[in-house]
């Protein structure tokens, strides 16, 4: 038998030899009774020893941290402890009927891991007192770390690899601050974070990935994907192999993993309790997450942007690559001697931690990094920024730009999203995606349509410096689209095409090209062609107030719905006191009999012309006109 499970076989027999009962049951001649009186002793002995209940399994006191035990190791005790009594051979046989009153009775205590005892091989640390203290059953903690305590050591090689892969003074205060919090007892400060350590490889991150890890033990840490961890069928044994560990440092992380089930990541590492479940064992409440840190190439596409999924992610970049000469394959195994001096680095970025009110140093890079996610919020933005180079832009600014109706982009995003096997937003989601991303578009007849900025947009053929009519003429041979670059001013073939690039509908370029607006801003080509340049025609519009900002139509709209009503008003008026005058409120053909009259004649005058009076004055004589 090993000496632990001796070690308590001992506590228990001598508990149950000081015992009264045990020696009164001796004397019962009934085995029921004698055998009762047994179990009855046993399990008041049992509820004193150093064995508990941990997810969902038996945990006993190992000499310095406390052990998972074994189903068979359990009954194995109690067989030895009812022999040991010397009861007779039929009473042993109860053997099975004891083991299980007595694990009911131990399962009762559960056993919490203290986050702030670190079990040394040469002593127990507590981070909060500073203090070193004996190996007792009395501080619970489930693994140990292989290298002893040393006070006021300083990792000297450490410090200057950090120097070296991460030279930001900001960066190197969130990575100690953020290793020094897996210390602190989630349950009494909220901690809601995952780091990620972003970087294209050869950067140092997998130094740091194996010094974290001896350093914390390898038994403290577990390298669960958060794609195992948030879904799957294997999910609920993946938590329960978490739980009560200090750290879960995922080595790469997937670029798919953040953003697929965001509700069950939030809850996952905002370390609020999830159900699990033990391999071949029962159901449990895993209430003791760990934090979570992760390696990445490259950003995660992030499909849950928002606030509560933006203030849990902590991104480092690694920014500095090391050059081949530079690299040391032996540094991870160099770094194990100052494994006591990276521990006491952590206390300090803990204690630091603590100061700042249980949040980390701000680091202004860390946005920056997350503004890459952005990027990836949505297959949307990648589909039209990646694979079509659509970019958003200000109609207003003059750069040309093609409005495409919502209907024919969504068809060519779903046609990519198949082929890529990606399940495609809906065509609600796609319209509000490029909305928020600053995407202009406008109502028309046949639905939505977006200003897409950019080369591709523009698919136009650059023709610096040749003549207009050549450019033109060489284009359409080409068969390509009716837009060419000519000594860098945009300019489109044929007066049908210039409603799309300017905003307004093709009467309204009709009725311009009537009144002889748009003289000087086209070149003839060829006989009924004409190539129109866009920013002379653009400003021209301004000129006459045809081409609006959005705000200033609006207030055009309002004004011409507060004339058409005042107006409808005035001819009621004049209809009510039989009198011939009239505003124009339609094209209509003037009725005989009526009189048209300005919007700024009113009633009053009309009144005064027509010698009666103002309504809002006393009766005058009556005078001729």
């Amino acid at each position: 038998m090993s000496y632990q499970i001796y070690d308590i076989k001992k506590c228990v027999m001598s508990s149950l030899l000081k015992s009264p009962v045990v020696s009164d049951a001796m004397k019962v001649s009934s085995q029921k009774k004698r055998v009762g009186m047994i179990m009855g002793a046993m399990k008041v002995c049992f509820a004193s020893v150093p064995i508990g209940r941990f997810n969902g399994e038996l945990w006993c006191f190992g000499g310095k941290c406390y052990r998972r035990m074994a189903e068979s190791e359990f009954g194995a005790l109690v067989s030895d402890c009812i022999f040991d009594l010397g009861l007779p051979y039929e009473d042993i046989l109860l053997t099975e009927k004891v083991a299980r009153v007595c694990r009911n009775e131990v399962m009762k205590r559960e056993l919490v891991p203290q986050d702030n005892i670190v079990v040394f091989n040469n002593c127990v640390f507590d981070v909060e007192t500073r203090m070193e203290y004996a190996f007792s059953p009395r501080f619970v903690q489930m693994t140990m770390v292989n290298y002893d305590h040393k006070y006021n050591e300083v990792p000297y090689e450490w410090l200057n690899f950090l120097d070296y892969v991460l030279p930001d003074v900001e960066k190197r205060k969130v990575l100690q601050e953020f290793l020094g919090s897996v210390f602190i007892d989630r349950r009494r400060a909220k901690l809601e974070k995952i780091l990620i350590l972003l970087g294209s490889g050869a950067n140092g991150k997998s130094v740091v990935f194996d010094t974290v890890i001896g350093v914390l033990g390898r038994e403290n840490v577990t390298n669960f994907g958060l794609g195992a961890l948030i879904g799957g069928n294997d999910r609920k044994h993946s938590v329960a192999g978490i739980n009560g560990k200090r750290l879960n440092y995922c080595s790469e992380i997937r670029a798919i993993e953040i953003g697929n089930d965001s509700d069950a990541l939030k809850t996952l590492i905002s370390g609020e309790p999830i159900e699990a479940r033990v391999l071949n064992g029962q159901y449990f409440m895993a209430s003791h997450i760990p934090l979570l840190m992760a390696n990445a190439n490259k950003m995660p596409r992030i499909t849950d942007m928002s606030h509560g999924m933006k203030r849990r992610l902590c991104v480092l970049r690694f920014s500095v690559t090391v050059p081949r000469d530079k690299q040391d394959p032996l540094l991870s195994e160099r770094l194990r001697d100052e494994y006591p001096g990276v521990f006491n680095w952590m206390i300090e970025g803990r204690e630091r931690f603590i100061r700042n009110g249980y949040k980390l140093s701000s680091c202004p890079t860390v946005e920056e990094a997350f503004a890459e996610a952005s990027a990836y919020e949505s297959t949307v933005i990648r589909f039209a920024q990646e694979v079509k180079k659509w970019y958003p832009g200000e109609v207003e600014s003059g750069e040309h730009c093609v409005w495409m109706p919502a209907t024919k982009m969504y068809r060519e995003y779903v046609k990519w999203c198949r082929g890529e096997h990606i399940i495609e937003d809906t065509m609600n989601l796609f319209g509000r995606t490029l909305t928020r991303f600053k995407y202009r578009r406008r109502r028309v007849g046949g639905g939505m349509e977006y200003a897409l900025f950019g080369k591709s947009a523009k698919d136009a053929v650059v023709t610096d410096g040749l003549d207009v009519k050549k450019a033109i003429t060489q284009h359409k041979e080409l068969n390509e689209s009716a837009w060419v670059t000519v000594d860098g001013n945009p300019m489109i073939l044929g007066k049908k095409r210039l409603p799309a690039a300017l905003g307004v509908s093709l009467k309204t370029i009709e009725r311009c090209l009537e009144k002889g607006w748009f003289e000087g801003c086209y070149e003839r080509v060829s006989s009924g062609w004409h190539a129109f340049d866009v920013i002379k025609c653009r400003h021209v519009l301004e000129a006459h107030g045809v081409y609006e900002s959005g705000f200033r139509q609006s207030e055009l709209r309002s004004d011409r719905a507060n004339r058409k009503l005042e107006r409808f008003t005035f001819n009621k008026r004049m209809e009510a006191l039989d009198l011939p005058y009239r505003k124009m409120v339609h094209r209509d053909r003037l009725k005989e009999g009526l009189v048209w009259v300005p919007d700024d004649m009113s009633v009053d005058k009309i009144l005064q012309m027509e010698g009666g009076y103002a309504e809002s004055e006393e009766p005058v004589k009556e005078q001729q006109l």
